[in-house]
């Protein structure tokens, strides 16, 4: 049987890795309000499920290239590099399951489907774009 770990082991063994992690990407966690703010400079409108999930993977793509960025001296940070590839994928899949819904015959997303507390609808299907 695995040993239970006290909260405090859990605490002292995340600290290990934030410092590892900070050690390796910096304070890479601060940088990413200025580099959103840079990219959307009018703010973002989110509305609904499918914004959200792109908006999701967008934020762990902007998240991949400031830690590759932050390495990029030193020959750049391969895993980030892999990550950035999936995450673009993923994204990709995601805008042209967004785009056939658009331009389906049921037209444009309903703005009430959008509102968070569909997810707790019974009968909410999170596979349906919007």
């Amino acid at each position: 049987m695995e040993e239970v770990k006290s909260v405090g082991d859990m605490l002292r063994e995340s600290g290990d890795v934030f410092d590892q992690r900070n050690a390796l990407y910096g304070d890479n966690y601060k940088r990413f309000g200025p580099i959103v703010d840079a990219l959307f400079p009018v703010g973002v409108a989110l509305g609904g499920p499918s914004d959200f999930r792109r908006f999701g993977v967008l934020v762990q793509i902007i998240s991949k290239l400031s830690r590759y960025c932050a390495n990029f001296a030193t020959g750049g940070h391969d895993d980030s590099l892999l990550d950035l590839a999936t995450y673009s994928a993923m994204l990709r899949e995601l805008d042209q399951e967004r785009a056939a819904w658009l331009n389906s015959e049921a037209g444009p997303p309903n703005p009430q489907r959008g509102k968070s507390a569909r997810a707790f609808d019974p009968n909410f299907d999170p596979d349906v774009p919007f």
